[in-house]
């Protein structure tokens, strides 16, 4: 089975079951989602994430992406979260701090000789550490 799909099945499981679990899931917001990036940083990053990133929610069916992050000339960094692949709160939650582990891996070079948008050992160690500091809570 091809990533793609694993992500798929992986997030529908994870909006059926949160619906079940919570009731009619809440849609996200760009407000809400640049609110929860700076909890994020604060719980799971120790605060080392910039505080100037920009967070929004849109449109990214051309990139065919859940989420899309970019660093301008300048070195601020940009993260788009899909509307349409994270219609409710948990999912794009989960998206953002999936962002976050590529900005936190490029900001610490963490592996200089890998592309940023890849998913090296250094960015699944960020990844297993979010989920072992309880990040992805009744998610998976």
């Amino acid at each position: 089975m091809k990533l793609r799909w694993k992500i798929f099945l992986t997030v529908a499981a994870a909006i059926v079951y949160s619906y079940m679990a919570f009731g009619k899931p809440t849609v996200p917001t760009t407000s809400m989602l640049a609110e929860k990036y700076r909890q994020f940083n604060e719980d799971y990053f120790l605060g080392q994430l910039p505080k100037d990133t920009v967070v929004t929610y849109g449109n990214l069916t051309q990139l065919n992406d859940m989420g899309y992050t970019w660093k301008e000339n300048s070195g601020k960094f940009h993260i788009t979260v899909d509307q349409e692949t994270n219609p409710v709160e948990r999912q794009a939650e989960m998206t953002l701090l999936h962002e976050q582990c590529h900005i936190e891996v490029e900001i610490h070079n963490l592996n200089p000789k890998q592309d940023f948008d890849a998913h090296g050992i250094e960015f699944q160690n960020c990844m297993v550490n979010l989920a072992t500091h309880g990040a992805f809570h009744d998610l998976w």
